[in-house]
């Protein structure tokens, strides 16, 4: 992987933390990123992105993890106000969004991509400048942000966190938190040569994001950790000293930042059985089942892991198969009972894993079955 190199020194300037206070609002002229404002767009986004990104002309999602547009055209993925909450863009009328975190989904990662216009030089020095704001729904903030250069378009597996070592990153342990304004991340960086696409998002391994509970979400947040991004920039400078290098500004500020949040706590299990060659759910299985459905709804840090297994009759492709259908028999029962499927993950074993010996009737009725997991997620506490 190539890399480029950081910046020795570089100027000191303000963080804009109030929309009276920001000093950007008019991208530069040499950035080398076509469209830094998410103006440029093939046609208005009705709702935020649940597929694939395809209203704007410059910007892609590289994974099949879904970032958002925005622009005032729109109503639920309008600017100021949307479904995310309300925030006037800072320059324009339009900007990305995507999720750092997703308490159900701890690998789960949103990215935005862009072409440069040009391919950057061996040694050239650019300042790369981000500027966020986080959503007032979102039901966590996270540390976890960064931006990375590089010479190939990205392509990462499903909606996974992509493996690239970003050039700039949020300082650890500081909370992309702010709602009341846009704060900016920027550093300088020089150039190994051929760097032509530029990548934002968190691409902290898994575990390593430093998370905590919003103060200010309301009762209906989400359970993510979402910010919205406007002003992209990769601007060639002479020297590093051009550049307004925050990010090491914010760092020099943080003292003792907290220890990444890594604990899952398991609250209970559960199994249900299913007949012979069936995926079918037992009528008494329904009142566990229902029992489930309302701790989720009532509690949402709460998430259920749903496990299918069968017994070792018939070859390992078929059972992997009938596993899936038994997992997905409570999991559609459960949405069905107004659970949010982004609060269950399924996982289908086939006869790998056994609960009993396969070699009598008994053994095999216990094998044929979905296991439940009920955990919830232990954040990090952070002192004010």
């Amino acid at each position: 992987m190539r890399r480029l190199q950081w910046a020795a020194c570089c100027a000191v300037m303000g963080l804009a933390l109030g929309a009276g206070a920001q000093t950007a609002g008019v991208l530069d002229p040499a950035s080398l990123v076509r469209d830094g404002g998410f103006e440029d767009r093939k046609f208005c986004p009705t709702d935020y992105n649940q597929q694939r990104l395809r209203t704007l002309n410059h910007w892609v999602q590289p994974t099949e993890g879904t970032p958002d547009h925005f622009a005032a055209c729109s109503g639920m993925a309008g600017v100021p106000e949307n479904r995310f909450g309300d925030a006037p863009a800072l320059e324009g009328k339009a900007y990305g969004g995507l999720v750092l975190f997703s308490r159900s989904k701890w690998r789960y990662r949103e990215y935005l991509t862009t072409e440069l216009q040009r391919d950057l030089t061996p040694g050239e020095w650019v300042c790369i400048s981000v500027w966020y704001t986080a959503a007032e729904k979102a039901g966590i903030v996270a540390d976890g942000f960064g931006a990375w250069l590089s010479p190939d378009k990205p392509r990462g597996e499903r909606d996974f966190i992509l493996d690239a070592e970003p050039q700039l990153s949020a300082p650890a342990g500081h909370f992309m938190e702010a709602t009341d304004g846009w704060v900016n991340l920027s550093d300088a960086v020089q150039a190994q040569g051929g760097e032509r696409w530029l990548t934002l998002g968190n691409f902290d391994p898994k575990g390593q994001t430093r998370l905590a509970l919003s103060s200010s979400a309301p009762k209906d947040a989400t359970d993510w950790a979402y910010v919205y991004v406007d002003g992209i920039e990769v601007v060639p400078v002479d020297k590093p000293e051009d550049c307004a290098c925050l990010v090491r500004q914010i760092a020099a500020e943080m003292q003792d930042p907290p220890e990444p949040m890594t604990r899952v706590t398991e609250l209970e299990r559960d199994t249900l059985h299913f007949d012979f060659d069936e995926a079918v759910l037992q009528p008494e299985d329904q009142a566990k089942l229902d029992r489930w459905g309302r701790l989720l709804r009532r509690n949402r840090f709460l998430r259920l892991e749903v496990h299918g297994h069968t017994d070792a009759v018939g070859p390992e492709g078929y059972n992997a198969a009938l596993s899936e259908r038994r997992a997905a028999s409570a999991f559609d029962y459960l949405m069905d009972q107004g659970v949010a499927p982004d609060r269950m993950r399924t996982a289908a074993h086939g006869s790998l894993q056994p609960a009993a010996s396969n070699a009598s009737g008994s053994g095999r009725a216990r094998n044929r079955r979905v296991e439940f997991r009920l955990v919830e997620q232990a954040f990090v506490e952070v002192e004010e």
